[in-house]
């Protein structure tokens, strides 16, 4: 979690903390076979800078699956005070899975 913590905005570090809070066993593996992102949208906002990416692509969430499964997501990634050299760097704000 601090790892994730850093990449993260704080609301989306706790909406995961949430998510895994009510899973059982241990965190499993995911490998993704193939990826391609398409860059949406970007907008000034109060917080600085919003970026919209669609993630796409092939996964295999364990070893022994049949076939990989499909995905597609969209990630907003925001970037806080962008003029200020201290601020933190692009960080996921939310994700949504879209099928």
């Amino acid at each position: 979690m601090d790892t994730l913590g850093a990449l993260t905005t704080p609301q989306m570090l706790e909406d995961l903390r949430a998510g895994r809070a009510g899973a059982e066993g241990p965190v499993g593996r995911t490998d993704v076979l193939s990826l391609q992102a398409r860059l949406l949208g970007f907008d000034a906002v109060d917080q600085g800078w919003l970026a919209a990416i669609e993630f796409s692509g092939l996964l295999r969430e364990s070893p022994d699956a049949p076939a990989p499964v499909a995905f597609r997501e969209l990630w907003l990634l925001l970037r806080e005070h962008p003029a200020d050299p201290t601020a933190p760097a692009w960080r996921l704000a939310r994700q949504q899975a879209l099928f």
